[in-house]
């Protein structure tokens, strides 16, 4: 039997020693993302550590349920370097991993719960609540283990998921939503082509009783290097306009 080293995203110093079920074996590998059981009621997203033939003796080991990357998202010296912050800072490894990725950046996973269509309780030890929870899935297609609960008033719901991922009548699998989202700016451009001074003429027709218009105009021109003969016109954004024409956004957002 093959074991594998947890890292766990909780307040915790130590790492996890969980067993690798046949049909994973040569799917993981050290610094792959794991789906395990932690507690009565939890599932959490671990990263491997280590990999070992070594079974721990004071306690049951509970196996890897998935896994949830096709290669290593953790190289051997940012492990190196969680390991160190974890020393010198004296904080809990799991919290340098919940740390490590920039919150704006950071993939978050969603266990879900599905049913396999061809499972068949052939010797008949489905319990009750394992058949409730089966045919719902059958149902619904997929569920988190938070949704099957709500459904169903159970409270274990997840010792439950957990029997029937063991007999495989259930597949586990991660949701991933990706939480960035890039930052954009508003640039203003002029409605003028290139080399067109009879429309800008006109602009300046326009705005020449409104002087904060025109300060405007003349800080855009600028910026933006219009005027220059033989340079493509640089892209201005509504915030450097205001800065550099000394004017508000209702001022801009009129012209």
């Amino acid at each position: 039997m093959t074991y594998a080293e947890v890292i766990l995203p909780l307040p915790l110093y130590s790492t996890f020693t969980y067993s690798i079920p046949d049909n994973l074996q040569s799917a993981i590998g050290v610094g792959f993302r794991v789906l395990v059981p932690f507690g009565r009621k939890k599932f959490y997203t671990g990263i491997v550590t280590m990999l070992h033939n070594q079974r721990p003796g004071n306690y049951e080991v509970k196996d890897i349920v998935a896994v949830l990357d096709n290669d290593s998202i953790l190289r051997h010296p940012q492990m190196k370097f969680w390991q160190w912050i974890s020393d010198y800072y004296l904080c809990p490894v799991g919290e340098v991993y919940k740390a490590a990725v920039p919150a704006g950046m950071k993939v978050e996973s969603e266990t879900r719960v599905s049913a396999n269509p061809d499972f068949i309780d052939t010797d008949g030890s489905m319990t009750e609540r394992e058949t409730v929870v089966y045919d719902m899935l059958l149902a619904k297609e997929r569920l988190t283990p938070a949704e099957i609960a709500k459904a169903t008033g159970y409270k274990s719901v997840e010792t439950v998921v957990a029997r029937l991922i063991d007999k495989e009548a259930v597949f586990v699998t991660e949701k991933i939503v990706d939480n960035y989202r890039p930052k954009t700016e508003v640039c203003v451009a002029l409605r003028a082509e290139k080399g067109d001074n009879k429309t800008v003429e006109d602009f300046f027709s326009k705005v020449k009783q409104a002087k904060k218009q025109e300060a405007a105009l003349l800080a855009y021109l600028d910026l933006s290097g219009w005027m220059k003969r033989n340079a493509t016109p640089k892209e201005v954004t509504k915030d450097a306009l205001i800065k550099r024409a000394e004017v508000s956004l209702p001022i801009i957002n009129a012209m």
